[in-house]
């Protein structure tokens, strides 16, 4: 199983933000839940396949909010500005200039609201299970008795929210259990009940109609803790919003049912599109685009060796370096990802010249660099590429050592008699793909 790249990024005021980026694609940012930290979430047995189907397709950014999880746990203000601060610093993070925000249950206000602050940047908005207003969700009587269990008796009580969010996985020992730990580990009681406090403030009521893009809305119709009416209600406030109800009595879907959403989720994000960005007639007026990328080696393992300024220092020669390279090349920046570049070629050659002069400059360097190619007809959507020729690209480049190109057939024999030398590494099984594809190791010192 694929594990997390973990990153810290800081809010403007200063608290500490754990999150990470898996996937490649158009960027989702999955905003922090109620509670659990995203690490658990990803390792977890069902949770965590419901995000790795999600990142065969999408680049999935999730993050744990302050006070909880992997982020900073002394810097417990659960105010709803507070978690805006959160949001904000991890979408500058990530560099993304449009990406789409996915919220669910008690996260869903904090999206709303900063799409509405936000509509440049976010591009699309999913909300599941959720609500405009928390005190329509429960009279505080009735919450306040678990808040105050939250407070003097966390066990029994990270019992009770675990149960009433996941009624049916309750029946299972086991899966009930492991609901329990991820609950209890992931923060205190007492921030548990400050958060239900700051929680049980929010209303973006009056937000609603001001929301001018795409919003998905998902609703169970057995919630057993967001009454389906208020889904309804959500999405009849909410202008030109799509409402899908969903069968079910949990917060989160089983991986099976998560499958049949994820078809809506594509549908919704990837419309076919009425006119056509730059980067996508660039695309069209090419019978193929060839798709190249690039990976740092190791990246966390600097991180944690040289700590961040140094790591960031070294990450920097690679941006460098690529750039210049695309730009001597004819290649496309199509998205920076932190720790490697996603780019596109008109030319299969240029593409193979371009990633040889990276690999060539890198090796003065400190930092070793993976490179995959592969050469087909990708979907050009709001500056960004999709499909099938795309996915099978990064997952050359994954099986790619430091130092080394790697090549899809297509590639190999779109530049036959161009002076490439290639050694056949053979067939690899990538995932997310039922046949094998052939791959091929540049011989880029002799380039």
């Amino acid at each position: 199983m694929t594990d997390l790249n973990i990153q810290y990024t800081t809010t403007d005021d200063g608290a500490g933000i754990a999150y990470a980026a898996v996937g490649r694609g158009y960027t989702v940012v999955r905003m922090s839940a109620i509670v659990g930290s995203f690490l658990t979430y990803w390792r977890d047995p069902v949770f965590g396949a419901i995000g790795r189907r999600t990142s065969d397709y999408y680049e999935v950014v999730q993050y744990d909010g302050r006070g909880w999880g992997l982020s900073q746990r002394d810097a417990a203000d659960f105010s709803m500005e507070a978690r805006l601060k959160d949001l904000d610093a991890v979408v500058r993070a990530t560099g993304r200039r449009r990406l789409a925000l996915y919220g669910d249950e008690w996260s869903v206000p904090v999206g709303v609201a900063y799409a509405v602050q936000n509509p440049g940047t976010v591009r699309h908005l999913i909300l599941d299970g959720g609500f405009a207003r928390a005190a329509d969700v429960a009279p505080w009587a009735q919450l306040k008795p678990l808040v105050e269990l939250c407070r003097t008796n966390w066990g029994l009580g990270s019992k009770i929210l675990a149960d009433v969010a996941h009624p049916t996985r309750a029946a299972d020992d086991t899966t009930a259990q492991r609901l329990r730990n991820i609950f209890k580990e992931c923060i205190s009681g007492e921030s548990m009940a400050e958060w239900f406090a700051e929680a049980y403030k929010m209303d973006v009521t009056d937000l609603l109609p001001q929301l001018r893009i795409p919003t998905l809305i998902f609703h169970r119709r057995g919630d057993q803790v967001v009454r389906f009416a208020l889904g309804q209600e959500l999405a009849a406030r909410v202008p030109n919003a799509r409402f899908v109800p969903l069968e079910g009595m949990d917060a989160a879907p089983s991986a099976e049912q998560f499958q049949e959403q994820l078809q809506v989720i594509h549908s919704f994000l990837r419309p076919r599109s009425r006119g056509r960005s730059p980067l996508a007639a660039s695309v069209s007026r090419a019978e193929t685009s060839t798709i190249l990328f690039t990976d740092v080696e190791g990246s966390t393992a600097l991180t944690d060796q040289m700590g961040d300024a140094e790591a960031r220092q070294l990450l920097r020669q690679h941006e460098r370096i690529t750039r210049q390279a695309l730009k001597a090349h004819g290649g496309s920046e199509v998205k920076a990802m932190g720790d490697g570049f996603m780019a596109s070629f008109g030319s299969a050659t240029k593409a193979l010249e371009c990633a040889a002069a990276i690999q060539g400059n890198m090796a003065a360097t400190e930092v070793r660099v993976r490179i995959g190619l592969n050469a087909g007809e990708p979907i050009a959507e709001d500056d960004d590429l999709f499909g099938t020729a795309v996915i099978v690209a990064a997952r050359i480049a994954a099986q790619a050592q430091g130092g080394e190109i790697l090549v899809s057939d297509v590639v190999r024999q779109l530049v036959a008699g161009k002076g490439f030398l290639f050694s056949d590494r053979g067939n690899h099984a990538l995932k997310g793909f039922e046949e094998p594809v052939r791959v091929y190791e540049v011989n880029w010192r002799n380039a």
